[in-house]
């Protein structure tokens, strides 16, 4: 009987250490990914490569956008920076993450940002705010934005 008890006692020591393990090293790496792929994200934003920006959103991705109707689907979030970025460059763009939380197949980040949007005709625009991305793991495993809501904090002109 003590026997037994002790087995009992080894295996479920094991048994949590491993989940322990398991947990404890699950999430750092899923944050270090959403940071790395949020980076890849933001280069594509900054050189206006809308092929790219639209490659790292889920097929139903929503972008909501202040003053305009949020804009559904990878196509359509796609034609909108093809469109942006045929007249206007970015320039200068900064993050600070505030946080990143994991929750099994879904994060969110949330951020502080700062950027130069500079128009093809007219004066630059330097622009303060904050963004709310919903990241979303798909099948492959790929960390990608779901759900993309920012706003301005300070925009000159605003």
């Amino acid at each position: 009987m003590l026997i037994r008890s002790l087995r009992c006692l080894a295996f479920l020591i094991t048994l949590s250490a491993g989940l322990l393990s398991c947990t404890s090293s699950r999430p750092s790496a899923s944050i270090a990914d959403i940071e790395n792929v949020g980076n890849r994200l933001w280069t594509a934003h900054e050189r206006g490569d809308a092929a790219a920006l639209a490659d790292l959103v889920t097929d139903d991705a929503v972008l909501m956008v202040p003053g305009f109707p949020d804009v559904r689907g990878r196509e359509a979030i796609r034609a909108a920076a093809e469109g942006m970025f045929k007249t206007t460059r970015i320039e200068n763009f900064k993050i600070k993450r505030r946080e990143i939380r994991v929750v099994g197949d879904e994060a969110y980040e949330l951020a502080w940002y700062s950027e130069v949007m500079r128009p093809q005709q007219g004066e630059p625009r330097h622009l303060d705010g904050r963004y709310l991305i919903v990241w979303k793991r798909d099948a492959a495993g790929r960390w990608l934005v779901h759900r993309n809501l920012f706003n301005f904090a300070n925009a000159e002109g605003h």
